[in-house]
């Protein structure tokens, strides 16, 4: 007799004490055959491929059962309540058919098939409303424009527009100002003074400290830039033309043209 016909094993499925022969292999278990007798294994198979089957007969060949056909109740024999007379109901068409019915009447206009029909001209109505306000719109441009035209940075050219409307200033009010900016050198009140942007108002005395104010060229300067951002002025392109290089400045160049013509037709609507 050879080592697995020597002892003896219980089935866990059947519970009859049968030859480990009897028995196949499972490397978890410790004894390396599996809890279950081999006619057990086979009935157990046979029990899953009928399920299998059953549920899916089309797998090994067979024919499935025809499915019954059920019919569906109509509105009356279930009990929906009728919709009332007065309103009408439209079935809507379906996207397919729309798309059929646009292109045949694309097709009907470009061959001209009905010459006698003027077909208007749409133009869609805006939805959303004109603003009051929009002299910054273009504020930008100017900007740059003023940079080129004074020589000054983007910083200066906002410490003059806050120094501009003031009557009087001292040099605390002038750094105070200056600091919010990002500026922090002191060489720069004297650039302004120097360079004619601000003059001396009140000299130093024992009692009374210096005031300085805004330059003639300065309020003209600045109050250039407010007309232009209210649409009252125009910038001249000619000086600018001369100097187109890169495309940037002729971007630049086509973006002031544009603006001169939204500020003259805002100018003739006025009148």
């Amino acid at each position: 007799m050879s080592d697995m016909e020597e002892g003896s094993k219980v089935c866990h499925i059947c519970g009859e004490d049968k030859k480990l022969s009897c028995y196949g292999k499972n490397k978890r278990k410790k004894d390396g055959l599996d809890y279950r007798c081999k006619p057990c294994v086979a009935k157990y198979v046979k029990n899953l491929r009928k399920g299998i089957l059953m549920n899916n007969p089309r797998l090994h060949g067979m024919k499935p059962k025809p499915r019954r056909k059920v019919k569906k109740k109509t509105k009356k024999e279930r009990g929906v309540p009728r919709k009332k007379d007065n309103l009408v109901t439209r079935r809507r068409k379906s996207t397919a058919a729309r798309s059929r019915w646009r292109a045949h009447r694309i097709c009907e206009e470009k061959n001209n098939l009905f010459p006698s029909r003027v077909y208007a001209k749409y133009i869609p109505t805006p939805k959303y409303e004109t603003v009051e306000y929009d002299f910054l719109q273009y504020h930008n441009l100017i900007f740059r424009w003023a940079k080129k035209y004074s020589g000054l940075e983007t910083r200066a050219l906002e410490m003059l527009l806050y120094i501009n409307p003031m009557p009087a200033f001292s040099r605390k009010q002038f750094y105070m100002y200056h600091r919010s900016l990002g500026m922090y050198s002191q060489i720069n009140f004297k650039l302004f003074l120097d360079n004619g942007w601000i003059r001396v108002f009140r000299n130093k005395t024992a009692q009374e400290r210096e005031l300085f104010i805004a330059s003639r060229k300065c309020r003209a300067f600045i109050s250039k830039m407010h007309r232009i951002s209210c649409g009252e002025s125009d910038i001249n392109t000619q000086p600018l033309e001369k100097k187109v290089e890169t495309k940037s400045q002729g971007y630049f160049l086509d973006a002031i043209k544009k603006m001169n013509q939204k500020n003259k037709e805002l100018r003739d609507a006025r009148l």
